[in-house]
């Protein structure tokens, strides 16, 4: 369970998303499913580059949530934003950590 701002959201991994999906956020149900790492890309794929796909999925589909219950609900459906996010979220840390600006 992932508590984002308030509300208590499900997240699974599974099987049970289209082959064209790896992740989904359903936002009124409170439930984000993401596909197994190992069935990220193409099977001749690296496990570190599953990895990093999984964790970005990850990622794109809490932000999701976040803008959602932030009730930025355009924003929510906007994926270009979403996947800008999600993309630069470990390099925005990285910089807010060297910066000590993450309190």
């Amino acid at each position: 369970m992932l508590n984002i701002l308030g509300q208590e959201y499900d997240m699974q991994v599974s099987d049970a998303l289209p082959d064209d999906t790896d992740g989904l956020c359903q936002t009124y149900s409170k439930k984000i499913m993401v596909k197994p790492m190992e069935k990220m890309l193409d099977p001749t794929d690296t496990d570190d580059v599953k990895k990093k796909r999984f964790n970005e999925v990850c990622r794109h589909e809490i932000i999701h949530a976040f803008l959602f219950e932030s009730g930025l609900i355009d924003e929510c459906s906007d994926e270009q934003l979403v996947n800008y996010l999600a993309m630069q979220m470990p390099k925005l840390i990285e910089l807010f950590k060297i910066q000590n600006c993450l309190e």
